[in-house]
């Protein structure tokens, strides 16, 4: 195609936007990843919204933005559901309460407006984000480009030290089936290696968060009582009483009666089922309509032999922030499945296992490098190993089941699909991956490496 003449980039940093421009892209809006301290930090000529702004659509209204009827009905199907359910995510995340049962209509279409205007009166031609989009209202963005036959770019951190992932859209993510990546492998590891983060003592950085939290929304409650501020904001003096009542499930670990997981018999026929943390994009994204674990859960329980259990185990970091009564009602409905602690060491559940399941974490990864079959649910990066198979109906457990260890193919499978990622780093979480991290040559060589994908679209 054609070197896009007005590009829009979503969810980078000043240092990163500048880069673009010393590439020589084209830029024409940008939607930044935080505020500027100064005025001048934002001097390069483009229209910028913050991403908070957007994502809670708190930017000005455009007026007679025109939306035909198909239009409106086309982007409604194909993007409300998912906007729906990341939208209540967030709100959910931020104890908003909605005033109206159709606010969420309300805003759906005040993104739609927006996005539109801003596309068609900058002749955006081009779109990268820096992640999957996943919160509130960019979400729609990415259902009008797709509606207006615009290219887009989303990125992906991987769990490889310096390199990312590159598709055009969700669908494409685990297949790569556009970019062609910079055809470096990697060695396949000889052994899995427990997460970076999932090194910490995650009970203790809750217990830090619980106090800060709690004392900071008492503080707040306390001075918006005392002043008028509470009756003239009555959202954020409610908004912080939930906050303040929520606190104990956001932050407290899920306990376990270990009775249950003392009596585990790892001799049996089982297939394990990690379950992954949420709310989480990972899991809640990318894991597609098994965003809802327990539907997974029991595709995999009415597909098991009768002699086959199911054991699910809890993840480490889960609090009961997404764990309601109503989640063990419906696990505790399917009788070959057993509900095992979270501190049961993961690799000899899955050395174990007839075959590991899970939406898309890093356990089906862990499991295909053992030589243990591995079925996922949802979209992930490692689908397309040796010995990985994608849920498509019941019949994917037999084949899985069926599953015969070929290191040979594991490592050429390996080979071809890291060939894939290109250099990078977008996630700053993962510089910890980095030695002798140097964030001026890391900015240098992202940029460097999305603009090759722009000119191989």
């Amino acid at each position: 195609m054609a070197k896009p003449k007005s590009v829009l980039i979503s969810g980078f940093s000043d240092r990163e936007c500048k880069e673009f421009l010393n590439r020589g892209v084209s830029l024409s809006a940008w939607i930044s990843v935080s505020k500027f301290k100064d005025e001048k930090a934002n001097d390069f000529g483009l229209e910028t919204y913050l991403h908070s702004d957007i994502r809670a659509m708190s930017v000005p209204v455009v007026v007679d933005v025109k939306l035909s009827s198909s239009f409106k009905e086309k982007l409604r199907a194909s993007t409300f559901d998912y906007f729906r359910r990341h939208y209540y995510r967030n709100n959910f995340l931020e104890y908003s309460n909605l005033r109206s049962w159709n606010h969420l209509d309300n805003v759906f279409y005040l993104a739609a407006s927006f996005f539109y205007d801003l596309i068609t009166r900058k002749k955006i031609d081009f779109i990268v984000s820096s992640n999957i989009p996943h919160e509130g209202a960019l979400i729609v963005l990415f259902g009008v480009a797709k509606l207006l036959n615009i290219p887009t770019i989303m990125l992906f951190q991987s769990h490889i030290p310096f390199r990312i992932w590159a598709m055009k859209d969700l669908e494409d993510y685990g297949k790569f089936n556009v970019f062609s990546g910079h055809n470096v492998p990697v060695d396949l590891p000889d052994i899995p290696e427990k997460p970076f983060y999932m090194r910490y003592n995650i009970n203790e950085v809750y217990k830090r968060k619980y106090w800060k939290t709690i004392i900071l929304q008492t503080l707040k409650i306390f001075f918006m009582s005392i002043t008028a501020f509470a009756f003239f904001s009555r959202d954020r003096y409610f908004r912080n009483i939930f906050r303040l009542h929520g606190t104990k499930d956001r932050y407290r670990l899920i306990y376990h009666d270990r009775s249950n997981t003392e009596k585990l018999d790892l001799s049996v026929p089982y297939i394990y089922f990690p379950l992954g943390l949420q709310p989480e994009m990972t899991t809640d994204t990318i894991g597609l309509r098994f965003g809802d674990q327990l539907l997974a859960i029991e595709e995999l329980s009415a597909a098991a032999p009768e002699t086959v259990l199911v054991y699910v185990k809890e993840n480490p970091k889960q609090t009961y922030h997404m764990r309601g009564e109503s989640f063990y009602r419906r696990l505790n409905a399917l009788s070959n499945v057993r509900y095992i602690a979270n501190d049961f060491p993961s690799l000899d559940l899955i050395k174990n296992a007839k075959c590991v399941a899970q939406v898309t974490g890093t356990a089906g990864y862990e499991a295909a490098l053992l030589g243990v079959p591995a079925i996922c649910f949802g979209a992930t990066w490692y689908s397309s190993l040796y010995g990985v198979f994608p849920w498509k109906n019941r019949e994917t457990l037999a084949h899985a089941l069926k599953f015969t260890p070929d290191e040979n193919k594991l490592k050429k499978s390996y080979d071809k699909l890291t060939r894939k990622t290109y250099k990078g780093l977008i996630d700053q979480n993962y510089k910890a991956l980095i030695p002798n991290y140097d964030e001026k040559q890391a900015v240098e060589q992202t940029i460097l490496s999305i603009c090759d994908m722009i000119n191989e679209y």
